[in-house]
């Protein structure tokens, strides 16, 4: 098998979405150190947390139980252990999904941070962006809904907008005019944003020289 650590790519994201009912964790087109850790199929907690570093597991336990009596937006950092023994540092980020008095689900992104992101990296794609302003708005939504810094934010976007094969002011776009009839404060941002991440790159079809995950 290939070393995860070299097959990470510069921006890696993967939406999933956690069934609290029935204890499942699911993934769409998994990164790669999760795509070892699940095979392609469903975890429960306890699964998925044996390929969470052994100094992570405690507190990122924790903080998941947490999650399920709290009911706004989250980011949690940790690391995950690839088939090479190699830890990736991660951030999660999500919404609960409230029925009733309930959590029945999370719903968010997994971001691998892996590979550091510079100044050249991030001066190289602002060139290629000719609505600059679009972007800063659509990280500023992300980071506001989920309360990370401007480097995940900036992450999640360039890695969702990579994973669709589609350009980033293109999405940011999408969602700087989704988020027009939103609140501005509440997890209704967060819950609006993953549904028009989702829904942007459902109707981008993929370019003939991306290989769909």
């Amino acid at each position: 098998m290939t070393d995860g650590a070299s097959i990470i790519p510069l921006h890696a994201v993967s939406t999933y979405e956690y069934d609290a009912l029935q204890d499942c964790w699911s993934w769409a087109s998994p990164i790669p150190v999760l795509q070892y850790a699940t095979d392609g199929s469903p975890l429960t907690t306890e699964q998925l947390l044996a390929f969470v570093h052994p100094d992570d597991r405690e507190p990122t336990l924790a903080q998941f139980l947490g999650l399920l009596q709290d009911r706004t937006p989250y980011s949690c950092l940790y690391r995950l252990v690839d088939s090479a023994g190699v830890a990736h540092p991660v951030v999660n980020v999500g919404t609960p999904v409230v029925e009733g008095d309930e959590v029945t689900a999370l719903r968010g992104f997994v971001v691998d941070l892996t590979a550091p992101l510079g100044a050249h990296a991030r001066s190289a794609v602002a060139a290629m962006l000719p609505v600059g302003a679009v972007v800063d708005q659509a990280t500023g939504a992300l980071m506001l809904a989920f309360g990370v810094d401007a480097e995940i934010a900036y992450r999640l976007l360039t890695g969702y907008a990579s994973r669709a094969g589609a350009p980033v002011h293109g999405l940011a776009a999408d969602i700087v005019d989704g988020l027009a009839s939103v609140p501005v404060t509440g997890p209704e941002v967060a819950e609006a944003l993953i549904d028009l991440l989702e829904s942007s790159v459902a109707r981008i079809p993929l370019a003939e020289d991306v290989t769909p995950a």
